[in-house]
């Protein structure tokens, strides 16, 4: 049983309770009233039948709410059979198509004259269409429901000309903001259409006239504003210029909001060609808003139109428009964003437009544009120019000014620039600090830079942070001072700040950048691994790199492949890492270049043979390969070139053939069988 049938069911059985309830009590309260009792009566019973002759009116009041339910639930269960009965649409619901019926026969009705529609009336049959639709009956039973609730209609419109109209055209608004919401922007153009037939039927657009054409265009207005709104939200911007395309005809003057945001998407969607045509029309109603103006300087600033900018700025002026402040900069910014800093200029040279005048901000604003644009001359004459007209530089403006300066290299302009900031009395913060130790620091003096964070650690509200310590331990390590380097990182601990693996390596690095003994290379591990570092690929291709510049390739080969190089492996890179093949090629190449074919050679030996142990300790091998064929080959050519190319050659055609073969462990065991006489060819040419 559903549930409008339940509820039926059980308001009748209640009332029908409550009727024979009732009647049982107007018949006590009856003989109440009639045959009143002459014997006194005590305390216990009086209170006793004055409960009971409330239980009786409570009763009979419970009837009257049994009649009250069962009205409601039997229309509420007619309007949910009616629902049912009645086709549901995709996008509209019923109520919105009645509703934009009502509001054409409406429409009509209350703009007709004296407030009377006739069925002759182009408009009145599409209304009473819709108005009996759903009735029940048919022939001249329906004929009396039409008219009966076609008259009801039109003394409603002339009651409330504009409210059911106003209810239908939002229904429809709402259904179209939906439609682009559920990703059916596309779809936008047929929508359209299918909402304008529902409140005009298929009657061409071109062929009203009068008010219902009136009607029609404010219609058309109205929904083509809500489904814009809809597409600028969820930036659907071609989308919403499809929809104005194929609903323009129907448009009529439009209005500003329309055209507004017909100009936005214009910019965004990057068909500059309408720009112009839709701003025209936006001041033709009336004076454009700051997002107006904000938009065509994007579409100046994109195009590097000057000659446009000015015009314009000339038309808006023409038209009385007046920009804020924040307006005026946010438009210069645009234009700084877009790479045109000299259209920036232009809007602040135009006092017309902005009579407030330049400020700091947008000072900064072109400084910051002109950086970028690779012009540190201009910049340096804009903060010029900026204290020539008594406009007090703000912290940005020396951040600006600072980055300029290394940008330009231009370091003895930076100190300057740093002591005005010290003496301004403005407040000092980190990014101040860093900047200016990243320009002393890209010009070699360290020691300056180390002085600065000494500095730095002073002021309060300017604390270093893991950036100005990365710069620093990179400059010492760079340099290859172990200590200072080291240093630096215990000091950053100190400071509560926790080091991350790129810290930690960057002083292992140190090692390489000038040559270290193997034993201090371990020590300096060993301290990092006490920090934190999660050592990887990356710290073995270091430490080979530390071992390298140490001439020590026996102690780079032994990293790699040694006896209990698994061990250290798993230290290293956990419980299944390996070494990858591109580290014995680093090695090999690296021999190579120092003349050392033999260690090489040996190189290119330990790789296979690693790849083919019971526990490989060699990775980047594909699937179906004992070996990568690719790194194989490559070490053939470090090898070859290097003066070993016969047992170069002859290893790597055993690579390949053990690659191919089906039978794994004899492949396995004769492939290593080939890297250990590789190996003792090595050993014999090192010897």
């Amino acid at each position: 049983m559903s549930l409008p049938a339940f509820l039926v069911c059980f308001s009748i059985m209640f009332y029908f309770v409550s009727v024979v309830a009732s009647d049982s009590c107007a018949s006590t309260l009856a003989l109440e009233a009639e045959e009143p009792s002459a014997v006194p009566e005590s305390h216990a019973s009086s209170a006793a039948r004055a409960a009971g002759l409330q239980d009786c009116i409570l009763s009979a009041a419970a009837s009257e709410a049994g009649m009250t339910m069962l009205t409601f639930v039997v229309v509420f269960a007619a309007g949910t059979l009616l629902r049912r009965a009645a086709p549901d649409s995709a996008i509209i619901s019923q109520r919105s198509r009645t509703a934009v019926g009502t509001a054409a026969f409406d429409r009509y009705s209350a703009k007709g004259k004296d407030c009377e529609a006739t069925p002759s009336s182009p408009v009145a049959p599409r209304a009473l269409l819709h108005a009996s639709r759903f009735s029940p009956t048919d022939g001249a039973a329906n004929e009396d429901v039409v008219a009966a609730t076609a008259n009801r209609r039109t003394s409603a419109s002339c009651r409330r000309p504009a409210t059911a109209e106003a209810r239908a055209s939002s229904s429809e608004a709402d259904a179209l903001a939906a439609a682009v919401r559920a990703g059916r922007a596309k779809d936008l153009p047929k929508l359209l259409d299918a909402a304008f037939e529902r409140a005009f039927g298929d009657s061409d657009f071109d062929l009203l006239g009068g008010d219902e054409l009136v009607a029609g265009r404010a219609m058309c207005a109205r929904l083509l504003l809500s489904s814009l709104r809809a597409c600028a939200t969820w930036r659907c911007f071609r989308e919403a210029l499809s929809a104005y395309d194929h609903t323009k005809r129907r448009l009529g003057s439009g209005s500003t909001a329309v055209w507004s945001l017909l100009l936005y998407s214009a910019v965004e969607a990057g068909q500059f060609g309408r720009c112009e045509v839709f701003f025209e029309k936006l001041c033709a109603l009336g004076r454009p808003s700051s997002n107006d103006f904000s938009n065509m300087v994007r579409y100046h600033a994109l195009r590097r139109d000057q000659d446009g900018l000015r015009r314009t700025l000339a038309r808006l002026v023409q038209l009385g428009s007046e920009v804020d402040v924040l307006s005026r900069n946010r438009a210069m910014a645009a234009c700084c964003n877009a790479g045109a800093p000299d259209l920036a200029e232009v809007l602040l040279a135009s006092q017309a437009i902005c009579p407030a005048g330049a400020d700091a901000v947008a000072f900064n604003t072109l400084m910051k544009g002109h950086a970028h644009a690779g012009r540190p001359a201009r910049c340096f004459e804009l903060h010029e120019e900026m204290l020539a007209r008594d406009i007090l530089p703000t912290e940005m403006t020396f951040g600006i000014l600072l980055n300029t300066c290394n940008g330009a290299g231009e370091q003895s302009r930076a100190k300057q620039v740093f002591k005005d900031l010290c003496a301004s009395g403005l407040q000092l913060n980190t990014v101040h600090y860093t900047t200016y130790m990243k320009g002393l620091v890209s010009t070699g003096i360290i020691d300056d830079a180390a002085a600065v964070l000494g500095q730095m650690l002073e002021t309060p509200g300017a604390s270093p942070d893991l950036v100005t310590y990365s710069m620093l331990v990179k400059a010492y390590a760079d340099r290859g001072d172990v200590t200072a380097a080291m240093g630096m990182l215990e000091q950053l601990v100190r400071q509560g700040i926790r080091a991350d693996a790129v810290v930690l390596n960057m002083v292992l690095g140190a090692c390489y950048a000038k040559a270290t003994p193997p034993a201090q290379v371990f020590e300096v591990l060993e301290r990092l691994l006490a920090y934190g570092l999660k050592p990887s690929s990356v710290t073995l291709s270091i430490l080979v790199k530390a071992f390298v510049k140490a001439e020590a390739f026996d102690d780079a080969l032994a990293l790699l492949a040694a006896p209990g190089a698994e061990q250290r492996h798993r230290r290293f890179l956990g419980a299944s890492g390996a070494p990858e093949a591109r580290l014995f090629a680093q090695l090999a190449q690296a021999a190579a270049r120092a003349g050392r074919g033999a260690m090489a050679l040996a190189a290119y030996a330990a790789m296979v043979e690693a790849a083919c142990s019971d526990t490989p300790l060699c990775s980047s091998a594909p699937p179906q390969q004992l070996v990568a064929e690719a790194a194989s080959a490559r070490l053939l050519q470090i090898c070859g070139a290097a003066g070993q190319a016969d047992a170069a050659r002859a290893l790597h055609k055993a690579v390949v053939e053990a690659n191919r073969s089906k039978e794994v462990t004899m492949a396995r065991r004769q492939l290593r069988a080939a890297a250990q006489e590789a190996a003792a060819s090595a050993a014999g040419a090192r010897q």
